[in-house]
């Protein structure tokens, strides 16, 4: 038994891309969530961070991409069976593995390129319905003041698998590149599934 996991641990080695081979990079991002599906008349269009390691093929037009991405929106019509409800929030986030097709570095125009991307992985979708006001401590640097501070009414967690799909532009800098990218992301959560369209603003730097 013993014999057959080591060959079979040579074999995965062997396929997989050495470090001299595969090209590695991080990316990081942030810019708007557009709220899309059954959630769009309850909640407002937020913002979307993005954190993420990637990986390309030498001389191949594909990659992949390890992500964690969130995106935050306050509600915009409360619930009014609520009682006290003034306010509230959801907060999307998620793991994803995505596959990336890209052209080769002979296809760029002039420093710019183009990309698709799509992959799934684990969503989290936590809601917080807040109201009232409770006086707290003004942290970080005056502590002796009080603030007035919202009260958490109910809140709920859903976690579920989900997808994604989507493109982006880029221009090439240096080691790395600046891009434009768009996804298009569906959780099936409970009751409502998440559904977001991120638009991120960031940098790639390795390749």
């Amino acid at each position: 038994m013993g014999r057959k996991w080591l060959v079979a641990a040579a074999v995965l080695a062997l396929a997989l891309p050495g470090r001299a081979e595969a090209q590695w990079g991080f990316k990081i991002g942030g810019g708007i969530g557009i709220i899309t599906g059954p959630t769009a008349d309850r909640l407002n269009d937020g913002w979307n961070g993005q954190l993420g390691a990637v990986m390309k093929i030498p001389k191949k037009p594909f990659g992949f991409s390890f992500e964690f991405n969130n995106s935050w929106s306050s509600f915009d019509n409360l619930v009014s069976n609520i009682g006290g409800a003034t306010g509230g929030h959801q907060n999307l986030w998620s793991l994803t593995l995505n596959a990336m097709l890209m052209p080769v570095r002979k296809t760029y125009y002039k420093g710019f390129n183009w990309y698709l991307i799509a992959g799934g992985g684990f969503y989290s979708r936590y809601l917080s319905i807040d109201g009232g006001s409770v006086v707290v401590p003004c942290y970080p640097y005056y502590w002796w003041i009080p603030c007035s501070g919202t009260v958490t009414l109910a809140s709920r967690t859903d976690n579920g698998f989900g997808v994604n799909g989507g493109g982006g532009i880029g221009y090439n800098y240096g080691q790395g590149m600046f891009y434009i990218e768009s996804r298009y992301h569906y959780a099936w959560l409970y009751q409502r599934d998440g559904q977001v369209v991120p638009i991120v603003f960031g940098f790639r730097l390795g390749w």
